[in-house]
């Protein structure tokens, strides 16, 4: 099954918004907006080293940074967000 039809299937008020570099972001909603999902999903421009949005999230999945970073940081990124580790 194709990723656009497993978020297809998932209740209309489930939402994902990735946070990526400026770069990346664009791809990513360029991606989105083919596959005609820009209700479900969004990216947001972001480094995450100088600010990360301040919003409420009910889940944070750190994909790259947990790969291309110290533990150092990501102890550090996760503690200034109040962030609980899973």
């Amino acid at each position: 099954m194709e990723i656009k039809e497993q978020i297809s299937n998932f209740k209309s008020m489930v939402k994902g918004k990735m946070i990526d570099l400026p770069e990346v972001s664009k791809v990513q909603n360029r991606n989105i907006e083919n596959e005609d999902l820009q209700d479900r999903l969004v990216s947001i421009p972001c480094d995450y080293n100088v600010e990360f949005p301040n919003e409420q999230y009910d889940d944070i999945f750190l994909f790259a940074v947990i790969h291309q970073e110290s533990q150092i940081n990501v102890n550090r990124f996760m503690e200034k967000r109040k962030l609980k580790k899973v």
